[in-house]
């Protein structure tokens, strides 16, 4: 097989990220240089956390999966779930509460499900210059801790795909009357929390007891949120891998998306259920607290790195949520491994 000699560069970080650099000649050859490898791939998403500003952290796990039909379309499907619902401990409190108006709603496990996928408008082949990393290391010298690599970029055919997307979109997720700030205390006049339903019935909040103010205990529901996403995606993928002299074999195979999109739902809030029996509406009419929007937006990016068999799978997603109106911005964070593959019939 023929070698190709270029240079190398090495990288030595010092300490908190001072670097010093050099080159040197290596030869090496392809194993492997194509981007029409694989055109599905299984995410496992082992961690997965949700962080939003209204309904605190959901800790979960997932999974995703993504099929692509020859140079036309990809097809996902998205699922989310956690381990218990974040106002668990607020349920379990209210039923033994004594001092307040206590609902008697269960609270549900964060869910979310996307099904949709994205069309082509660009589907291109391409040779760029991609870093495979040949060896890395540290050390440590007195107060100094030295981090070396050592890598090269050589060519390699980059899969470019720029397309539009969108699908179904739904989550649902517990929530409360916390920081609502719709009850006052009698004592000092402030709204501290609480919601009021459509019929006048305050629930949670600061209250007063005689002259000693106490708070309520919260009060629990579930929101569903039910509705649709489009946006744009970029994407790409690689998958190079060389034999170098001194080094052995070597490999970058990656493919990453960065993606934009627009969301339109519907959010829907359930009554408030209380140990008297009685049902409370606590959405639209009169209802204070939990007023809705139907509105957000996101952006993210994801990548799976891939191994021979397993790969690392990564996810970051920042925007807003539809459903809560007042402050739902939100953070996700996930990782995990995927597998890949190449289906016949997907072509």
């Amino acid at each position: 097989m023929k070698k190709i000699k270029t240079i190398c560069s090495i990288a030595i970080v010092i300490a908190i990220g001072h670097t010093k650099s050099f080159s040197q000649s290596v030869s090496y050859s392809y194993l492997e240089n194509d981007a029409n490898t694989h055109n599905f791939h299984v995410a496992l998403n082992l961690f997965n956390a949700d962080y939003s500003s209204k309904q605190s952290i959901d800790l979960g796990y997932g999974l995703g999966i993504s099929c692509a039909f020859k140079k036309i379309a990809t097809a996902d499907f998205t699922f989310d779930k956690s381990y218990a619902p974040v106002t668990d401990f607020n349920y379990h409190f209210n039923t033994k509460s004594a001092y307040s108006i206590v609902t008697t709603n269960k609270p549900a496990r964060y869910g979310h499900i996307e099904a949709g996928g994205m069309f082509h408008i660009s589907d291109k082949i391409k040779t760029k210059k991609r870093k495979i990393t040949l060896s890395s290391g540290s050390s440590r010298r007195g107060m100094r801790t030295y981090s070396s690599q050592t890598y090269i970029r050589v060519p390699a055919e980059v899969r470019s795909i720029f397309a539009v997307r969108g699908g179904l979109y739904h989550y649902a997720v517990s929530i409360s009357d916390l920081d609502q700030g719709h009850v006052k205390n009698p004592i000092t006049g402030a709204s501290e929390g609480g919601v009021v339903a459509d019929d006048g019935t305050e629930f949670g909040g600061a209250v007063s007891d005689f002259d000693s103010p106490y708070y309520n205990t919260k009060a629990v529901t579930n929101l569903h949120v039910n509705g649709f996403y489009a946006g744009i995606c970029k994407a790409q993928f690689y998958n190079v891998s060389i034999d170098a002299d001194g080094y052995g074999k070597r490999s970058n195979r990656t493919y990453s998306r960065v993606y934009a999109d627009a969301i339109i739902a519907q959010p829907k809030i359930d009554d408030f259920e209380t140990t008297d029996g009685k049902s409370h509406k606590v959405s639209g009419g009169n209802a204070k607290g939990f007023e809705t929007r139907a509105l957000g937006a996101r952006i993210g990016f994801e990548a799976v790195k891939m191994g021979n068999v397993a790969a690392l799978y990564y996810k970051v997603e920042v925007g807003i949520k539809p459903g809560l109106a007042v402050q739902n911005y939100y953070l996700n964070v996930g990782f995990g491994l995927a597998f890949r593959g190449k289906l016949k019939f997907l072509g």
